[in-house]
């Protein structure tokens, strides 16, 4: 019986995270500002369906656990171009499979959207990116879906 249990247990729990609950405080509203909460939501990890007028409001879905993770976009944020800005997440940390998820997530959004800006501000200068770095190639054995 207990191992049964075990079994059932062990395939009923998902740690896979995404979806996340996320409000926007978005100071900028700009077209730049939108595309990038339009990345956020294009990634699937994030679900922004909370847009907020002040911290404060952002803070109480925070709190109140109706949301897991706040973005907050400065108003300056379409001077990207020629500056850089810091937009901020929060995250609520109670969850900790969660906010590791929601941490990762937001980092790489936040990547991949910045590469591109530079790729394209690159090629209106007719330049390119060079060819060389390190381009991770992965191979998942066994399990090859991470399925839990």
């Amino acid at each position: 019986m207990l191992i049964t249990m075990l079994l059932l247990f062990g395939y009923a729990v998902a740690t896979e995270v995404d979806h996340i609950p996320m409000a926007v405080f978005d100071q900028s509203k700009t077209y730049e500002s939108r595309n990038y909460i339009e990345a956020y939501k294009n990634s699937l990890y994030f679900n922004p369906d909370f847009y907020v007028n002040s911290i404060d409001e952002l803070n109480h879905l925070l709190d109140e656990g109706k949301v897991k993770a706040g973005l907050i976009i400065l108003q300056d944020f379409s001077q990207y171009k020629v500056k850089m800005v810091q937009p901020l997440l929060k995250i609520d940390g109670s969850d900790p499979t969660t906010a590791r998820s929601a941490l990762s997530s937001g980092i790489m959004i936040s990547q991949m959207f910045s590469s591109n800006i530079v790729q394209k501000e690159l090629k209106v200068k007719g330049m390119k990116m060079p060819s060389i770095g390190i381009d991770l190639s992965t191979k998942v054995e066994y399990n090859p879906e991470l399925n839990t």
